[in-house]
C-alpha cells in the first residue's frame, strides 16, 4: 500500500553514518569521514539546516578572489567608430589591420578570463565550505544553459554565474532574473528579438526546457511569448528594454490574455502545474534518482508530485522544499541509493571533497572534464548535459580513472601532462583515528570512506581488492594511495 506522504520524514533516532554519507554524497558532492561522523552524531535536521540555510555560513577566505574586467569585450567609443568608418572608406589598410589587431587582442585576453572564471569556480567547487550553493549553481548552470563557445564574453558570464549564486535557492527570483540576463538573451538571440520581427529562440526554451516541459505549450504561445520578449536586449553588459522594438499589444498565452511583458510572464508560467512539476522533476533528477520526464516510474512521480506541492507551498523557495526532501524517508531508501552515475563534476569534486581537498591544479582538471564530456561554462547544447549513461563511454572511462589517480597522487603524468607535481593526498584522515596494521585491515575504512555503497561490494571484486592488498601488507602511505586509485576503478566508484 502506498504510503499517505510521499515525503514522509525519516525516523530521527535511525539516521546514521551511512545515512549522513549518502546526504553528504548527494547534497554537498562527498566529504571526509570526519565531516561523515559529525553529522551522524548531530543528527538528521541538523545536518540538513547546517547545508540548506548556506547563506548563514561564512564564505572561506581562503578561496581565490575573482575579479572580472567588463572592459575586456567592449562596444567601440564614437571616436573609434568613426575613425573605423573612415578606414573602411578609404580602404586605409594600416588602419584597418590597427582595429583587427586591438580585436584579437581583445578575443585573446577574454580566453585568459574565461579560463580564470573556470578555475575559479572549480576551486569554490571543491573546497567551499558551503557545498550546497555550488552545487544549486551547477544545476543552474545546466538548466539555463550558456556557452562561452556562442557568447564569446567572459563577463556576461561572470555576471549570469553569480545570478545563479545570488537566487540559488529562489527559483522565481532566479526565473526573473534570466529573462534579463546578458549572457542568455545573446545567447538565444533575444537582442534580435524586435517587434514586427520576433525571434521565438528564447521563447521556444523558455517554455520547453527552463519552466514547463515538452508538450505543455502550444507553438502558438511560442509566438506570443516571443512577443512579450521583444525589446528586451543588451547595451554593452547591461540589459536594456527599448520600448520602441517591443510589442506592446495584447497577447494569448496559455489561456490568458493581457499585454504581456517579461515580468507578468514570470508569475504566469510559475502558476502552471506543468512548471511546479517540471522543476520538481529537475530536482529529483539532480538529488534522488536519473529518471527520464516523461515515461516516469510511478514510484519516481509520486515524490516528483510531492516535491511539486511543496513548490507550490513555498512559492519556488526550495530552501524549505530541500529541507523536507532531505529530511525524507523516501530520499534515503535503498532503491535510489548508489544508482546515480556520477557526472564529471560530481566525481571530481566528490574525491576531491573526500580527500579533504588537496591542492591541484584546475586548469589541467578544467581538460580533463572536458575530455570527459563536462567542460563547465562551455555546455554543448540548449539542453546543458545529457548526463546518466551519457557520461560513460570507453573514452571518458580512461578520463575518469586517469583525473581520479591524479588528484589522489598530484602527478599530472597521471593525465598525460607535464608540468610540476604537487603533494599527494594524505590517506590516514580516510582512516579516521584507526590504525590498520596490514593494507587488508585498511581496505574497508577505504571502501567506507571512498564509496556511497560504503564498503559493501561484489565478492569477485573484494576477492580481488583483498588479492592485492596481500601482495602489500605493509599500510604504507604509498600503498594505501595506490589502492585508493584500484577503488576508483570499481563500477560502484562510478556511481553515487
Amino acid at each position: 500500500m502506498m504510503r499517505s506522504d510521499p515525503l514522509a520524514p525519516l525516523a530521527v533516532d535511525s539516521f546514521d553514518r551511512d545515512h549522513a554519507r549518502h546526504l553528504l554524497c548527494r547534497a554537498a558532492f562527498g566529504a571526509p569521514p570526519a565531516t561523515i561522523q559529525r553529522f551522524a552524531t548531530q543528527g538528521l535536521e541538523r545536518s540538513v539546516m547546517e547545508l540548506v540555510h548556506f547563506d548563514q555560513l561564512p564564505p572561506d577566505d581562503s578561496l581565490p578572489a575573482m575579479v572580472s574586467d567588463p572592459d575586456i569585450i567592449r562596444p567601440l567609443t564614437v571616436e573609434e567608430r568613426q575613425e573605423q568608418a573612415r578606414a573602411r572608406r578609404e580602404d586605409d589598410r594600416e588602419a584597418l589591420t590597427r582595429f583587427e589587431m586591438m580585436r584579437n587582442d581583445a578575443r585573446r585576453r577574454d580566453r585568459q578570463q574565461a579560463a580564470q572564471l573556470e578555475r575559479w569556480w572549480l576551486a569554490h567547487l571543491a573546497r567551499s565550505p558551503r557545498p550546497l550553493e555550488e552545487n544549486l549553481a551547477l544545476l543552474w548552470h545546466g538548466h539555463f544553459t550558456s556557452s562561452f563557445r556562442v557568447i564569446r564574453d567572459s563577463h556576461m558570464l561572470y555576471q549570469q554565474h553569480h545570478l545563479f549564486r545570488r537566487h540559488a535557492p529562489r527559483f522565481d527570483l532566479l526565473l526573473e532574473a534570466m529573462l534579463h540576463d546578458p549572457a542568455l538573451l545573446r545567447y538565444l538571440d533575444n537582442h534580435r528579438n524586435v517587434r514586427g520581427r520576433p525571434n521565438e529562440n528564447l521563447a521556444r526554451e523558455l517554455l520547453e526546457l527552463f519552466t514547463l516541459g515538452e508538450g505543455n505549450y502550444s507553438e502558438h504561445d511560442i509566438a506570443e511569448t516571443a512577443r512579450a520578449l521583444s525589446g528586451h536586449g543588451i547595451d554593452d553588459h547591461s540589459f536594456v528594454l527599448r520600448p520602441r522594438l517591443h510589442d506592446p499589444g495584447p497577447k494569448t498565452i496559455l489561456g490568458q490574455t493581457e499585454a504581456f511583458n517579461a515580468r507578468r510572464l514570470v508569475p504566469l508560467l510559475l502558476s502552471q502545474p506543468a512548471c511546479r512539476r517540471h522543476i520538481a522533476w529537475k530536482l529529483y533528477r539532480h538529488f534522488v534518482e536519473d529518471v527520464p520526464a516523461v515515461d516516469t516510474p510511478e514510484s519516481a512521480n509520486t515524490i516528483i508530485h510531492a516535491i511539486a506541492a511543496e513548490l507550490e507551498r513555498w512559492n519556488f523557495d526550495l530552501t524549505p522544499v530541500l529541507t523536507r526532501l532531505f529530511t525524507s524517508r523516501a530520499f534515503y531508501e535503498a532503491p535510489t541509493r548508489s544508482r546515480m552515475i556520477r557526472s564529471p563534476a560530481h566525481l571530481v569534486f566528490g574525491l576531491a571533497r573526500t580527500l579533504g581537498s588537496p591542492n591541484r591544479d584546475w586548469q589541467l582538471i578544467a581538460n580533463q572534464m572536458g575530455v570527459m564530456g563536462q567542460r563547465l561554462f562551455d555546455p554543448p547544447t540548449v539542453g546543458g548535459w545529457d548526463g546518466g549513461r551519457t557520461w560513460i563511454n570507453t573514452s571518458t572511462l580512461f578520463a575518469r580513472q586517469n583525473t581520479a589517480a591524479y588528484l589522489i597522487e598530484g602527478d599530472p603524468r597521471m593525465i598525460g601532462r607535464r608540468g610540476r607535481a604537487l603533494p599527494p593526498a594524505d590517506p590516514q584522515p580516510l582512516l579516521g583515528s584507526e590504525r590498520p596494521a596490514t593494507l587488508t585491515d585498511a581496505l574497508p575504512l577505504l571502501l567506507g570512506a571512498m564509496l556511497n555503497s560504503g564498503p559493501n561490494l561484489p565478492a569477485n571484486r573484494l576477492n580481488a581488492l583483498r588479492a592485492y592488498c596481500a601482495t602489500r601488507p605493509q599500510p604504507t602511505p604509498a600503498h594505501l594511495r595506490r589502492l585508493m586509485i584500484l577503488i576508483t576503478a570499481l563500477p560502484e566508484f562510478q556511481l553515487v
